[in-house]
């Protein structure tokens, strides 16, 4: 592998004290010395990343009754939030989220790296933007809530994203997001076997100190 195809310093605080992981070697992780991070040395090619979620990317297009009362309830806790009425899901996959925060009475926004994801919500009257949150362009303090569900632990720019979400949040706004947690019981017994650890699915990998340290 080339030099260039390799991160050099930390993705969220720049340091150059990089630790490889020896009981992660296959899918490359290496840990910050200064603030515990840990991320993929690797650098994925657009190309790479094209091919691998138009062929090993599972998206289901069912949506679960559990699933529509689980939006439901998180839809509860943001009634309060709402000013614009403006509500963002990055990484809005087949809309289901969206679809479900509409009926309520929000302006729904969703953004999408996959073609094939768009192509799903295409038909329906949702306000989709196909690719990165930086690139799009979003309005300052436009939104009430961004929603990233199983989504910051796909990019490799993460101080970059997150200056955008608080850009693109009103003063007030909330984000809610979920990912997996580096310092899962099952990531510690597994090792390189826990299917969370794969490249270039995952390339950052975040326990609840270095999440609040990025947001911070």
């Amino acid at each position: 592998m080339k030099e260039n195809q390799r991160q050099t310093k930390c993705l969220k605080c720049n340091s150059t004290e990089l630790s490889e992981l020896s009981d992660f070697n296959e899918v490359g992780l290496v840990k910050c010395s200064s603030c515990s991070f840990v991320f993929s040395h690797r650098i994925p090619s657009k190309e790479e990343l094209i091919d691998y979620y138009s062929k090993n990317y599972d998206r289901t297009n069912y949506f679960s009754p559990i699933t529509e009362k689980r939006y439901n309830k998180l839809l509860d806790g943001f009634e309060k939030y709402k000013s614009t009425n403006r509500i963002l899901d990055i990484g809005a996959g087949c809309g289901f989220f969206l679809k479900t925060a509409q009926k309520r009475g929000w302006e729904v926004y969703g953004t999408e790296t996959d073609e094939s994801a768009m192509e799903n919500c295409k038909d329906s009257s949702l306000n989709m933007s196909f690719g990165d949150i930086n690139t799009i362009d979003f309005p300052e303090n436009f939104f009430d809530v961004v929603v990233q569900i199983e989504v910051i632990e796909h990019i490799n720019n993460p101080n970059e994203y997150v200056s955008e979400i608080h850009k693109i949040l009103r003063p007030g706004g909330i984000t809610y997001l979920t990912t997996p947690n580096f310092n899962a019981l099952h990531r510690m017994r597994l090792k390189e076997k826990f299917d969370v650890i794969s490249y270039p699915n995952h390339l950052c990998y975040y326990t609840a100190k270095t999440l609040k340290q990025l947001f911070k």
